[in-house]
């Protein structure tokens, strides 16, 4: 197993950062941020309506009184000159995996790509880990089988059968990877958590409140993980 450190990045590389939900500060020195399509800048073709993972996309060619489109917006020719919207369009999961490693360099790229995902007071909640041990991953895999039996034992579950089988085949494909991007959540307390918690509401009733922030952070450095994995190829 290979882990590398949670990446966070250092505050004081960004003196114009925003802790509220990563906005930026509009020109005050902020390095830029990395771009996810170094020499992979395609815009998504015109045309007629075409499937992607079932799903139907048609890019418009005509404007609304059946003449030619305006032209797009300085933003929107922006947005396809980095490729950006290419990325969002075509990526899909998949369950199938080529038996080839994955450069370390990579995953460390997809990783701190990762970590610039807007996130709670720039807490950046989370620790990545890689792994690519062939056992470990067969640990892992055989944990969450295992969980997952265990919850088809349950007499709730009586009925439901079929549909555990699933959830079994889908939660542990990820051991066939080559290369598998263990993220976790770490503790995060904000002012708000003190206070209610000093008030004496309980966890369930903070997390109705809160919409867990640290699992929200957690979830769009995943997302941007997948992006710049589906980038780079």
């Amino acid at each position: 197993m290979t882990g590398w450190p949670s990446c966070r990045r250092s505050r004081a590389a960004e003196p114009g950062r925003r802790d509220a939900g990563g906005a930026g500060d509009g020109g005050s020195g902020r390095p830029p941020r990395p771009r996810l399509l170094p020499g992979l800048a395609r815009g998504v073709p015109a045309g007629p309506a075409r499937k992607r993972g079932g799903v139907q996309v048609r890019q418009e060619t005509q404007g609304a009184g059946g003449g030619p489109a305006a032209a797009p917006s300085p933003a929107r020719q922006r947005l396809a000159a980095a490729g950006f919207e290419a990325v969002v369009r075509t990526r899909a999961s998949v369950r199938s995996f080529r038996d080839e490693p994955v450069p370390r360099d990579d995953v460390r790229l997809m990783v701190e790509l990762a970590t610039r995902a807007a996130n709670a007071g720039n807490a950046q909640p989370w620790l990545f880990v890689a792994v690519e041990d062939v056992g470990t991953k067969e640990a892992m895999r055989a944990a969450v089988a295992a969980a997952v039996d265990a919850m088809a034992g349950w007499p709730e579950a009586r009925g439901e059968r079929r549909a555990l089988a699933a959830v079994r085949r889908y939660a542990t494909f990820f051991a066939a990877a080559p290369v598998v991007v263990a993220v976790f959540v770490l503790p995060y307390e904000s002012t708000s958590d003190r206070l209610m918690a000093a008030h004496g509401l309980d966890q369930a009733a903070r997390d109705r409140l809160r919409a867990r922030p640290d699992l929200q952070s957690v979830g769009a450095a995943a997302q941007t993980l997948c992006l710049a994995a589906h980038a780079m190829g």
